[in-house]
């Protein structure tokens, strides 16, 4: 794999030392933020895998900082809160959290927690290459996080987002279950929730707007894409296209 780019924020000067350290040693490029400005100038100069997010350093409202941060970036963004709430960890995910873990951090599962999104992004490089999808009228384009409506208008999508609509689009008609789409978007699926799923398919049917129905599901047992998917060669697709 190659070497995954890690930003930190944490309003815990010893953690976030410790947590820079312990993944440096195994191999990651690890960048250390001091404030949320900081953090998204850092964002600016160069673009990060990961981002690991205290909601303690994240001012009066985190959970908007978060919103506005998911808008700047397509990094996986694990979120570090110490409520440990379920109604504050739905928050963060519909705020576009792709993880979330509790304070204090513990590196080996924040190591574990990466890891299983760097193997879902070789899966997915390695089965789909430059493959996309073609459905009701928009193009996904996996390997790049984009989908084209139909209109050319675009939406750039989360990792979570992404994984979730290619689980839809190679199953296409095919229901599938909550727990099948929690392995497929979530690094750690035993530690998620069937509702972190509701949550990812929210946000998905908001970026397809009209089409959102596409997204069908059966009460209490999951989702499936209900149209038709045309594979879709999306090698050589320059942004913008």
């Amino acid at each position: 794999m190659d070497t995954w780019h890690v930003l930190t924020l944490d309003a815990d000067t010893h953690s976030r030392r410790s947590v820079a350290s312990y993944l440096v040693a195994r191999g990651y490029r690890v960048s250390t933020a001091a404030g949320l400005g900081d953090l998204r100038r850092r964002l600016e100069r160069a673009s990060a895998d990961v981002i690991v997010l205290d909601l303690r350093a994240c001012g009066a409202d985190p959970l908007e900082e978060l919103r506005l941060l998911r808008q700047q970036t397509a990094a996986a963004l694990i979120v570090a809160d110490a409520g440990g709430e379920t109604l504050d960890r739905i928050l963060a995910l519909e705020m576009g959290a792709d993880d979330v873990l509790a304070l204090p951090l513990q590196p080996r599962e924040l190591l574990a927690r990466i890891r299983g999104f760097q193997r879902r992004v070789a899966a997915a490089r390695r089965h789909e290459g430059g493959l996309g999808y073609r459905f009701a009228g928009w193009r996904f384009l996996p390997a790049q996080h984009r989908l084209i409506a139909p209109d050319s208008g675009e939406q750039r999508l989360t990792r979570g987002e992404c994984a979730l609509l290619r689980a839809l689009a190679a199953a296409p008609r095919k229901l599938l279950s909550r727990s099948r789409l929690l392995t497929a978007v979530h690094a750690d699926a035993e530690q998620a929730t069937a509702r972190s799923i509701d949550v990812v398919v929210a946000r998905l049917r908001r970026k397809l707007g009209p089409a959102r129905s596409v997204i069908a599901a059966e009460r209490g047992l999951g989702y499936r894409l209900d149209c038709d998917v045309a594979s879709d060669s999306a090698a050589g697709v320059a942004p913008g296209t």
